[in-house]
């Protein structure tokens, strides 16, 4: 039977160590880069989701009738991580009950914020207000759309006795919504409302 001299036995020694090394840089570097691909993945997704909910908005306003339903095959994707999507007339006092604002304090302060400011300067609390659509858990970037008002008692109507927010739920990673342009802003409600 041969003898492995030192030198053998050393030099494999050396290698295996080389290799345990090597495989746990790869490893860590994977890792770092597997995650940072599904960042960047998650912020392109919140990204198109905000621009194409600006669009739904911004489309429909100036053109007075027209209704935009986004239910069925017209959907809006929205990313895997949010449930519920509010959207606030920020032109709208803030008079709603408190148990809204003690589950939702950003959008309540965010609202008597724009709202107050708008007050003050004469203008208008959506000229004021850095955002009037609202995610849970909070969005990546603040998203204001033009101007709109909300149906909150889902009658499918316009009123003035609406409280100015309208939450909807992410159904399977998508929302169903109504808009309905006004001339000079968008009136936005639950798909499930058919006029």
């Amino acid at each position: 039977m041969a003898r492995k001299s030192k030198g053998v036995v050393v030099g494999q020694v050396f290698i295996y160590i080389i290799a345990v090394i090597v495989f746990a840089l790869v490893l860590i570097f994977g890792y770092q880069a597997i995650t940072g691909f599904l960042e960047k993945g998650e912020k392109v997704a919140y990204l198109t989701f905000k621009t194409d909910l600006e669009n739904a908005i911004k489309n429909v306003y100036s053109d007075f009738g027209t209704v935009a339903i986004y239910s069925g095959k017209n959907v809006l994707a929205v990313p895997v991580d949010y449930e519920e999507i509010c959207f606030v007339d920020l032109d709208k006092p803030v008079t709603i009950n408190i148990t809204f604002c003690n589950e939702n304090p950003i959008i309540c302060d965010s609202w008597r914020t724009a709202y107050g400011s708008g007050v003050t300067k004469g203008t208008s609390g959506w000229q004021e207000g850095d955002q009037n659509v609202f995610l849970k858990p909070i969005g990546l970037s603040p998203i204001k759309v033009y101007k709109i008002t909300v149906d909150t008692d889902e009658d499918g109507e316009e009123e003035l006795s609406d409280d100015g927010y309208l939450c909807l739920p992410v159904i399977q990673g998508k929302l169903f919504m109504r808009v309905e342009g006004m001339g000079d802003h968008t009136f936005v409600s639950n798909a499930s409302i058919s006029i």
